[in-house]
């Protein structure tokens, strides 16, 4: 059985790959690129906290822009939402801008739609 030829076992880029990761590991660091890191103005992390007085503006700012509706009372109402007891209201924070909000609703068992556990 003959040997295969030389330029079949050790290719000019297999090898250099080969090397670099060699050289890498001798030195203490690894080949592999390193992930991508998130360029300048791109967000590293979301808060989630309850709506504030100070977030209602953004809140209604965000809905205004995002779902396109009016603003008409939507102050009024993000702002009882603070307030009241079987309703409350969230904001998604990144780099303080308000990026999401929710809404959460205690309904009674009569309210609730079919099919929805009661005080849900």
């Amino acid at each position: 059985m003959s040997a295969p030829p030389l330029s079949f076992l050790f290719r000019p880029y297999t090898c250099a790959l080969r090397l670099k990761r060699l050289i890498s590991k001798v030195l203490g660091r690894d080949a592999h690129r390193p992930p991508p890191q998130p360029a300048d103005g791109m967000v590293r992390s979301v808060q989630i906290e309850p709506l504030t007085e100070a977030d209602v503006s953004s809140a209604v700012q965000f809905a205004v822009r995002v779902l396109r509706v009016k603003p008409g009372d939507l102050g009024e109402q993000f702002a009882s939402d603070i307030t009241d007891d079987l309703r409350h209201m969230f904001v998604a924070k990144a780099s303080g801008q308000v990026v999401a909000y929710g809404r959460v609703v205690e309904l009674a068992a009569d309210e609730a739609g079919p099919g929805t556990p009661a005080g849900c």
